[in-house]
């Protein structure tokens, strides 16, 4: 159940609903009985979002249209996105934050 003050804005991959808290600006994913930190502001969460993509893009050029779903974005990529979040938002990579999460995700289930 949503709580009042608080817009569903999208959904990520996996289904979690992103909830923009109305009298902070502060977006949010929704877990079962919590919310996960995603960013200070709006503005805030589509800056990151589009250094996100822009990492995601760069990897499909480097390593083929599945970097992202099999978890072989490059490293580098990776840090580059991880200093533009800390740029616009550190609270956003900081430990048990949803980036902080994703990043975990694309950097542990990887192949040699």
């Amino acid at each position: 159940m949503r709580p009042d003050g608080f817009i569903a804005i999208g959904e990520d991959m996996d289904d979690r609903t992103l909830l923009m808290d109305e009298s902070a600006m502060t977006i949010y994913a929704e877990l079962d009985e919590w919310n996960i930190y995603v960013a200070r502001s709006f503005r805030a969460f589509l800056e990151i979002v589009l250094a996100y993509a822009t990492m995601v893009d760069a990897a499909l050029k480097i390593v083929g249209r599945n970097a992202a779903v099999n978890n072989k974005i490059p490293d580098n990529l990776i840090h580059r996105f991880l200093e533009k979040c800390c740029e616009v938002d550190d609270r956003a990579v900081s430990e048990g934050s949803f980036w902080a999460l994703e990043v975990a995700r694309l950097m542990s289930h990887r192949e040699d």
